[in-house]
């Protein structure tokens, strides 16, 4: 049996990426789209999926306040929950679970999710987070 290629309709970057609709011809995604230039069609191959290096993958990336990564890796986690979860304060530095490609767009989401945090006075303080959590130095 030949392998079928299924069209995805896609909207968005980073951690406003998302699947709109999936057609079963490229006429029919163009279709859909019309004069849309905010979408963009991904050809996907059922039960073979897209090449490794275009799939969306979970990264943790360790982040200053000021923006400085500290580290970035792609993870594979041991929790029922492939969702990235909320912001973390660790040793000074806050880990972001982001989606992403790559390493250069996990930084980017991060960034996004980092000056969100600091724009409406959330971003993470090591009191803050002692008190929340009863941990102690």
């Amino acid at each position: 049996m030949a392998e079928r290629t299924v069209y995805l309709v896609t909207s968005g970057e980073y951690s406003g990426y998302g699947v709109e609709a999936v057609f079963s011809s490229l006429k029919k995604a163009y279709a859909y789209i019309g004069n849309l230039t905010d979408m963009e069609i991904e050809p996907f191959r059922l039960n073979g999926g897209r090449d490794e290096c275009s799939i969306r993958r979970l990264w943790r990336v360790r982040m200053d306040k000021q923006g400085k990564a500290e580290g970035c890796s792609p993870t594979t986690l041991n929790r029922k929950s492939q969702e990235p979860q909320p912001p973390q304060l660790w040793n000074r530095l806050v880990i972001f679970e982001v989606m992403a490609k790559t390493e250069k767009q996990a930084i980017k989401a991060a960034n996004e999710q980092r000056t969100q945090l600091i724009a409406r006075n959330r971003w993470p303080t090591e009191d803050g987070y002692l008190a929340k959590y009863g941990v102690r130095e």
